[in-house]
């Protein structure tokens, strides 16, 4: 078995490897679990394969195994946050279970291309699900020790990917507007218990301030590197294997508006599909790839934004006010992505699952009412 090595995925091999000899005590001075960028977390995560075996195929199984076991974690989180948000009663329907098998069928769909590669996106994804899982019972959001839980597991997805400091951060911004009442009544005791949870994630903060003096999640001065791909021209990151191992980032051909531009990213995001991540081939003729945007398809991307939006506003008037927080998270998440960094494919993956679970759950309620109708 080989494991694609390019971009991120060798950089974690070489970071495990390192770890992995530090924590053995047989690496010397070069040894390390620390990145400027990477979060100390995943770098533990991609040590375990290099400490259970010396063997490059062993060593890959293992990843395997551990990445298959946070994406049965995903999928369960999924189904647990189903069955939660879902206005059913305890016994369940035939719909109910044609619901979870979609979820089931989409969810691996969409993470196939995660499980035989290193990277920090399924894994981050699990625990934040997870953490969410726990939250959308509604007894549990006012519970110490769920809440202490929760907030564990949403920051260990922190600690193993750190944009989940911004899903978090609009997680806690929703919450409180959409249970404004109940938190003022309980004097934010809940987001506080919560919070104190996600505080395991500042063991990142720790270390980077220790080791270069920058209070933050990651080192500002080693970002800026990547600062140039983030801004036009540039779009979509594609690497790929054939047929040599490299990388480039599309560009535009014309200038566009920061809406559009943004709109662009948030649409090539969210409507494209990769069965692989590092397996794409490169275009024979040039890369990087000159984008060609013409009227129409830039009013399609920013009609697509914006029905993105319409619709997010329209879960206000779910029953459920925490699938409103959790659509108002993940869309603020994803919007808040397009307009920072470049366009790749693996940033979207939450928000297509929750594009996926939300869809699901208005079909299922949709369902049950018309199928009350024609039994009665």
């Amino acid at each position: 078995m080989d494991f694609p090595v390019l971009g991120d995925a060798d950089v974690y091999a070489a970071l495990g490897k390192s770890c992995a000899d530090l924590i053995m005590g047989v690496g010397g001075a070069t040894s390390s679990c620390y990145d400027p960028i990477r979060p100390v977390g995943m770098i533990v995560y991609q040590a375990i394969p290099f400490l259970m075996s010396s063997d490059t195929i062993e060593q890959n199984y293992i990843t395997l195994l551990l990445n298959a076991t946070c994406l049965f974690v995903l999928i369960a989180s999924l189904l647990v946050l189903f069955r939660n948000l879902s206005s059913t009663s305890s016994q369940k329907h035939f719909i109910d279970y044609m619901a979870e098998a979609a979820i089931v069928a989409f969810t691996l769909v969409l993470c196939v291309a995660y499980l035989p590669v290193r990277l920090s996106d399924i894994q981050s994804i699990a625990f934040f699900v997870a953490s969410l899982a726990v939250l959308s019972k509604g007894e549990r959001r006012s519970n110490f020790g769920a809440l202490i839980v929760a907030g564990l597991l949403a920051g260990v997805a922190i600690l193993l990917k750190q944009n989940y400091v911004v899903s978090i951060f609009f997680l806690v911004l929703f919450w409180f507007c959409f249970d404004f009442k109940a938190q003022i009544k309980s004097r934010f005791k809940s987001i506080f218990w919560y919070l104190c949870g996600v505080s395991i994630c500042l063991i990142q903060v720790a270390i980077v301030y220790h080791k270069s003096g920058a209070f933050w999640f990651y080192e500002p001065a080693a970002m800026e590197v990547f600062a140039p791909t983030n801004a036009q021209p540039h779009v979509e990151l594609i690497a790929y294997t054939d047929p040599v191992l490299g990388s480039y980032v599309s560009q535009l051909q014309t200038k566009l508006s920061a809406m559009q531009y943004t709109a662009l990213k948030f649409y090539e995001g969210m409507t494209k599909f990769y069965w692989s991540v590092y397996l794409g081939k490169a275009p024979l003729e040039q890369t990087p790839v000159a984008v060609s945007i013409s009227s129409a398809k830039l009013v399609v991307v920013q009609l697509f934004l914006l029905v993105a939006v319409v619709l997010t506003l329209v879960t206000v008037y779910f029953r459920n006010k925490w699938a409103s927080t959790i659509c108002f998270m993940v869309m603020s998440s994803a919007f808040f992505t397009a307009v920072l960094v470049h366009t790749e494919n693996r940033y979207y993956l939450m928000a297509k699952i929750f594009c996926v679970l939300m869809l699901v759950l208005m079909l299922v309620g949709v369902s049950k009412r018309y199928w009350v109708r024609l039994s009665s």
